[in-house]
């Protein structure tokens, strides 16, 4: 084992914050350029350190007021689930609004299937008032369900995170 895969590992193995597991990867780097110029191989370093789990352990130990807690199955099917249904409600958002407005810019009032320039069609006339009618409709159900459901896993993943940080003390 290298030093950087063992260093990986320890890491690995610590429930500690991003700027905390960089600082000790980088002093656990350091100090085995240290103890390699003193004239140590890195097995000896490794051997002497102990295992990975051993030295994350008594980093939890020495960090116990920084340690995350562990992450639950129930904690990742509602953050996977607040994404999926995110995700969901987005791509309706796009493919009702965006997309027909993009795909309207793009063409332009260009219709394929429109008459020759040469004839002029006229809606209604001059003796009365014209009603148009839009066909097509936005679902506003099909937007706000996923929106709804997103909202749920996201706010039970939260109230979920904060009850066990106030049980662990």
């Amino acid at each position: 084992m290298t030093k950087e895969t063992y260093v990986r590992a320890i890491v690995r193995n610590l429930r500690l914050p991003h700027k905390t597991k960089r600082r000790i990867k980088n002093d656990l780097l350091n100090d085995f350029i240290v103890r390699m110029e003193a004239g140590e191989s890195q097995e000896q370093i490794i051997a002497d350190m102990g295992a990975p789990e051993k030295v994350a352990a008594e980093f939890h130990e020495n960090f116990s007021d920084q340690l995350l807690p562990h992450r639950t199955a129930l904690d990742w099917i509602l953050f996977i689930g607040g994404i999926f249904f995110g995700v969901l409600a987005l791509w309706q958002v796009i493919d009702s609004f965006l997309f027909p407005a993009l795909l309207h810019a793009i063409m332009g009032n260009f219709d394929m299937h429109s008459a020759p320039s040469g004839d002029i069609a006229i809606i209604g006339g001059a003796d009365g008032p014209t009603s148009i009618f839009v066909a097509g409709s936005f679902n506003l159900v099909a937007l706000l369900v996923p929106l709804l459901l997103c909202g749920i896993c996201i706010a039970f993943y939260l109230w979920h995170r904060k009850r066990e940080r106030s049980s662990r003390g």
